[in-house]
């Protein structure tokens, strides 16, 4: 029987010793190909929903020499088969023009005492041909009928024009050619009344910018012919005369001007016929095919235009989709390695395990003639045939778990796509995936003990007790390197050190390059032990333990004599019997409780920075970012009688001088304290100070001022100095001398980032201050913060003032932004992500835990049966062995725990900051979950009942048919 029948039959015969090495393979594969195929179909849904967003698949804008190049333009587009169809528009925004009706202006809006022209609405005019084919336009009242100089008007906007059908209006607005400049004047006659619906209204309602609504209050809707008319196409530009390059003495003799040329402008909405162009299953292939396109679109596109500028909107929404979909397999499968890790460790340890019960087998082998080589190349085939299956184990499992890891993670995207769909067509890729992953990781866990078990002499192989194959040599030297190593950078961590962020944040090395190539050679090395520390610190700890148990016999006893009283020498000895493997096990453990703790902890810390940075960025339940109010005092009394709302503060912004160059100068009412996020560690002021005596100086209008930390590290300037500044209101200068009173590392809400305080100039004073010198409310626009009260919706407070207030142009809550970046972003999946990640971790180390006393107790067969014939019960029997397995779980775990806290304490001090050099201004909390917590408590009882059961199962084994075993 050749080599391959052997091992055929070998895992036939034993299933047990199979299921076991295949056990961590198994697990390890489920989980990354489940949450693999949950990214994927994600990345599918996400695509979907991008693919929805998208209303105009390409858009196009053309520079014509002549308005009637646009009906070429669209017969050559849409004779291409992949275009369904091509859509030509002019489009403008009315600003600068006048609206006149019988000689009197309509629009804009003229404020006659205070003479200024304010454009209260914005409105777009668009010039469609005579059959567009896209959206709906409805006639309210009059004829729809652009032909001419007729227009039609959106009812909102007629009304607000006081227009009907059938008026006639002018249009002028001033046209510059090169010096000179001509008012032009335009009549039009109201043709009807009208409601854009349908997917027109879509697409010319879509936002241009998130959250902020530059959306027009009216549309007047024409031909193309007479928008351009109307000059909303007109582009100039100045080509040199032939010949470009002229002799030199030419060009001393003659002058060559530029002559300029008008051209019309006109732009193409493009719908393509997305069942040729986009293959969702392949998102490369649908990426050549759009290139291809707009090659093509090219080509017709250069012939007819000056000039061409093409927007691929599906190509910007496909990059999109692809970008957050490797992003997350990316993510995923970083996170992953340390599970794949643990897999090959639990393989690894089965492996030794696995030898170590066949050396005699191995050793009858031999003796029949059997040849190192066959005997390594059989141990090493059987485990990877074992691996092959747990590949493919594996994926069938994570096939099926990731419909239920869909529910944990893709929750909200299950009405998108129908999972089974999905992950079926996914599924063939993941097949050749698993297996190939778990030959790897099945031939690394048996290179080892395949080779040890081989090349082992006859006589060892053939002895009744062997101690310990697996043993490794002790190797001092290297064991209490690593050890060194990895605790050196578990104290870095833990106190928050690190060579990059002493890089960043001093320059005294840059004058010697010695300096400067020992701190890079550090930094190397402080970055390989970033991933590494942990591992090293754990493993040599374990091993010296281990290593060193003879000399901790006291300190285990300690341990363990509360539960088992005399027996608790015989535990200890259990203990250090197996020293190789004790430390396995306890390295298995310890490394996935650290590796679990850091994951959870930075994840949930991450989460409270970032809520902690919208309080900053939002800086109240309320902001309005820009307001434009004609009467002040109206808007915040209207905003008041609103029901929830307890307190406004009002923010203006303009910019001053003086003993610095330049700084932006914020001007705060008194609420700005009450309303506002602030806290008093945002604040340094001087001692014996408080944070309620500044409000008191701010809400009094004394000469004080707030400064940013820039300016007291770039100008020196501390709390009781006086700063001069000068600043231009209208037509004044002003100037305003300032007792600084405080240094703001954060000012809620005044912010345009986090660290905007640290790296520029800005003053903030009071409104009562600012009173003295003139009328804060000639600085607009402003800016408000609301407070409301604790039972209020702030989100549909924020939505009543988008909608019903045209004076505000954004509103956002800080519930809104919560839920934005916590919720509906890809961010809520990785903290459930890593909660599963932990679990399956956790279940492979503890199955590896219960392998091992499995194993030992298999080993301690006769032994347990001479104790029960000396007379010790069972139930001092199943104590012996709990107290081995407590000792190897508390240290265990309180390795892994310690590691773990520190390692997550020092990734949020060290690592969690913006930019280079700059230091959170709070203090960021590492933050435990509750969940933890449960899960620890668990796996500590998981650990202990899992580790029970085969002691429990001696214990029911007749003592002759135990010593009978050896014999």
């Amino acid at each position: 029987m050749g080599i391959l029948g052997i091992v055929l039959r070998s895992i036939v015969r034993n299933p047990r010793r199979s299921l076991t090495i295949s056990i961590g393979i198994v697990l390890a594969i489920t989980l990354v190909v489940g949450v693999f195929l949950t990214a994927d179909y994600m990345g599918h849904a996400l695509l979907i929903e991008a693919l929805k967003e998208v209303k105009v698949d390409l858009e196009i804008t053309i520079a014509h020499k002549e308005i009637s190049e646009y009906e070429k333009v669209i017969q050559q587009l849409e004779e291409l088969e992949e275009i369904k169809i091509v859509e030509p528009y002019i489009s403008g925004y009315l600003w600068g023009y006048n609206i006149t009706k019988d000689g009197e202006l309509i629009w804009p809006k003229y404020n006659e005492t205070t003479g200024i022209t304010t454009y209260g609405e914005m409105i777009v005019t668009y010039g469609f041909r005579e059959n567009m084919s896209i959206g709906e336009i409805v006639a309210l009242e009059g004829t729809l009928n652009l032909t001419g100089n007729n227009i039609a008007i959106t009812s909102e906007l007629a009304e607000i024009l006081k227009v009907k059908p059938g008026d006639r209006i002018t249009f002028s607005h001033m046209e510059w050619r090169e010096t000179t400049r001509e008012i032009k004047k335009i009549n039009a006659t109201v043709c009807a009344t009208i409601n854009i619906e349908g997917k027109l209204k879509e697409i010319i309602e879509q936002p241009t910018y998130d959250r902020i609504r530059f959306g027009a209050t009216g549309y007047i809707v024409t031909s193309i012919e007479f928008a351009n008319k109307l000059g909303l196409a007109k582009e100039y530009y100045y080509v040199e005369p032939e010949p470009i390059i002229v002799p030199k003495s030419l060009m001393i003799q003659s002058e060559f001007k530029a002559q300029e040329e008008e051209l019309i402008n006109i732009r193409y909405w493009v719908f393509v016929d997305r069942d040729i162009v986009l293959n969702p299953w392949d998102i490369d292939e649908t990426l050549k095919n759009l290139d291809r396109l707009e090659i093509k679109i090219g080509n017709i596109c250069s012939y007819y235009g000056y000039y061409y500028y093409t927007s691929n909107n599906l190509r910007y929404a496909t990059y999109r989709y692809r970008f957050q979909m490797e992003s997350l397999k990316y993510s995923f499968g970083l996170s992953s390695l340390p599970v794949l890790f643990l897999a090959w460790f639990f393989a690894l340890t089965a492996n030794w395990i696995s030898v170590n019960e066949r050396r005699r087998e191995i050793g009858l082998l031999k003796v029949r003639g059997a040849t190192n080589k066959q005997i390594f190349t059989s141990i090493v085939l059987e485990t990877v045939i074992v691996g092959v299956l747990g590949g493919i184990v594996g994926v069938l499992i994570g096939y099926l778990s990731s419909i239920y890891f869909i529910k944990i993670l893709a929750e909200k995207f299950a009405e998108t796509l129908i999972p089974k769909e999905v992950l079926f067509e996914l599924l063939p890729f993941y097949i050749g995936f698993s297996v190939i992953a778990g030959v790897i990781i099945s031939l690394f866990a048996a290179f080892i003990p395949a080779r040890r078990v081989a090349n082992m002499e006859l006589q060892k192989c053939l002895q009744e007790y062997l101690e310990e194959i697996e043993a490794e040599k002790w190797k001092p030297r290297l064991t209490w390197i690593l050890f060194l190593l990895g605790l050196a950078k578990t104290i870095e961590m833990a106190l928050g050190l690190s060579v990059l962020k002493i890089m960043m944040q001093t320059d005294f090395y840059t004058r010697n390059i010695f300096v400067i190539l020992l701190l890079i050679l550090l930094n190397f090395i402080d970055m390989i032990l970033i991933p590494l520390g942990p591992l090293f610190f754990i493993y040599g700890l374990s091993r010296i333990i281990t290593h060193y148990a003879s000399k901790l016999q006291k300190f285990f006893r300690a341990i363990v004599k509360p539960f088992l009283g005399e027996l608790s020498d015989v535990a200890v000895k259990n203990f250090m019997r197996k020293s190789t493997r004790t430390a396995r096990v306890m390295f298995l453990i310890a490394l996935t409780l650290s590796f679990g703790i850091i994951m959870v902890t930075t994840s949930a810390s991450s989460t409270q920075f970032t809520i902690r940075t919208l309080e900053i960025e939002v800086g109240a339940d309320i902001k309005v970012p820009s307001a434009y109010p004609t009467n002040e005092t109206q808007l915040l009394n209207n905003i008041s009688s609103i029901e929830g709302v307890e307190a406004i503060t009002t923010i203006r912004e303009t910019g001053a001088s003086g003993t610095i160059s330049y700084a932006r100068l914020i001007i705060v009412d008194e609420n700005y304290f009450n309303v506002s996020f602030i806290r008093k560690e945002y604040l340094e002021y001087q001692k014996g100070s408080s944070i309620e005596e500044i409000y008191k100086l701010f809400k009094n209008g004394e000469n004080s001022c707030i400064i940013s930390q820039y300016i007291n590290e770039e100008y020196t300037y501390e709390p009781g100095d006086i700063l001069r500044i000068t600043l231009n209101v209208g037509e004044k200068q002003i100037r305003m001398d300032l007792t600084v009173v405080a240094i703001a590392k954060v000012l809620p809400g005044l912010q345009y980032w986090i660290s905007d305080l640290y790296y520029n100039e800005v003053i903030i004073i009071s409104s009562k201050c600012a009173q003295n010198y003139f009328n804060p409310q000639e600085i607009t626009p402003i800016q408000l913060l609301i407070d409301v009260a604790d039972n209020a919706n702030s989100t549909a407070i924020a939505e009543k003032l988008r909608t019903e207030y045209d004076e505000i142009y954004n509103a956002v809550s800080f519930e809104e932004r919560v839920h934005e970046t916590l919720y509906e972003s890809l961010q809520p999946v990785f903290p459930k992500f890593y909660y599963i990640e932990f679990i399956f971790a956790l279940i492979i180390a503890i199955t590896g835990l219960s392998l091992i006393m499995m194993m030992a107790a298999l080993e301690r067969q006769r032994e347990v049966g001479l104790l029960v014939a000396r007379g010790v019960n069972k139930k001092q029997i199943i104590k012996i062995f709990l107290g081995e397995i407590i000792l190897i779980v508390v240290i265990s775990f309180a390795l892994g725990i310690v590691e773990g806290l520190s390692i997550a304490y020092g990734f949020l001090k060290t690592f969690m900051f913006p930019l280079p050099g700059f230091e959170i201004p709070f203090k960021i909390s590492l933050v435990i979950p509750f969940d933890l917590y449960m899960l620890l408590i668990i796996g500590l009882i998981a650990s202990i009942t899992a580790s029970l059961v085969p002691a429990w199962y001696l214990t029911k084994k007749r003592i002759a048919e135990v010593l009978r075993i050896h014999h």
